[in-house]
């Protein structure tokens, strides 16, 4: 990691190379990196499938949740990537897989989509609470009354789960604070991203708006699985064999993709199509966050096309 990001353009051509060449493996985040929800960025599957063509271990690696691994690997396919399911990592799937590797055997209540619940079934979890929950109004009725009357409380929960979720509601949250009273229940939240970015510049509440509200209403903090939670690192890197130091990152968002990478010693790549821009990332340098800041930073992965097809060329070649 370097304490002053490197713009890739300022680069030579034999710098440019000479790095791609020293890479093992390639990880990049999807919204606002890959795609903006259902377009692709251009450039986007030239680079990371010329990255596979020249030998490189990809993965792509999203905090979304509402995407269950298939349906993450059909959509990365559908808009040209060659990966395949294993390649495709959401926190749907991190989540599940966190709790079956601590052998969780109780009920989990989920404060989320139908992805989360159908990762967490498929290692034989329990769940509970996913879909609309909202209080039946009745004329006369006092609201404490409403709240004790609605509750539908369950015995044998031991982990209440939140993501994004689009039924986020006042009866959940009522739900999650009592869960949540017993100290042996624990909060896992997917991710903590406070927003994402949608065409048009349009940008959406995140995940995190959730957590944040689970988390001030019980007092507890939760288990992160998404980035920069390190927890990917020995699922997607490691697992598989792989040096993170020999690894990039690429991502749009500072504190999440690019600390994530730096807590691993990865090379890592910001680009300036997502969320966060080239005066945040200024302020962060001016700041001296040196976890937030990347190695290299670019206007868009569509400006790393040139580099890959001339090294592609060169490798087919020597062949």
């Amino acid at each position: 990691m370097t304490t002053s990001p490197i713009p890739w353009l300022s680069l030579s051509k034999e710098e440019k190379k000479k790095f791609i060449s020293s890479l093992d493996s390639v990880v990049s985040d999807c919204d606002g990196v890959l795609w903006l929800g259902s377009k692709v960025i251009p450039g986007a599957t030239e680079v990371m499938n010329g990255f596979k063509t020249l030998g490189k271990s990809i993965f792509l690696l999203t905090n979304n949740s509402t995407k269950s691994n298939e349906e993450l690997s059909r959509k990365s396919a559908g808009l040209g990537f060659n990966t395949t399911e294993d390649e495709s990592i959401g926190t749907a799937r991190l989540t599940a897989l966190y709790l079956k590797s601590i052998d969780f055997k109780k009920k989990a209540y989920v404060i989320a989509g139908v992805a989360v619940e159908n990762e967490l079934k498929s290692v034989g979890i329990e769940c509970i609470g996913v879909g609309p929950d909202v209080f039946q109004v009745r004329q006369h009725c006092e609201a404490i009354e409403l709240m004790s009357q609605q509750n539908g409380i369950e015995e044998g929960v031991g982990a209440v789960v939140v993501g994004y979720d689009l039924h986020f509601s006042y009866p959940k949250l009522q739900k999650a604070c009592t869960y949540l009273a017993d100290p042996e229940c624990i909060l896992i939240a997917t991710n903590t991203d406070e927003r994402f970015p949608l065409p048009g510049r349009v940008f959406a509440p995140g995940c995190g708006a959730f957590v944040a509200a689970v988390a001030v209403a019980t007092g507890r903090k939760p288990l992160v699985m998404g980035k920069p939670s390190p927890f990917a690192i020995d699922l997607v890197l490691r697992a598989k064999g792989l040096n993170p130091e020999k690894s990039m990152m690429i991502g749009d968002r500072c504190d999440t993709d690019i600390a994530f990478g730096n807590s691993a010693n990865m090379k890592t790549l910001l680009v300036l199509t997502g969320v966060t821009d080239l005066e945040l990332l200024k302020r962060f340098e001016n700041e001296n966050k040196t976890d937030l800041l990347p190695t290299y930073y670019v206007p868009s992965i569509a400006d790393l096309v040139d580099d890959m097809n001339e090294l592609i060329a060169e490798s087919q070649q020597n062949q």
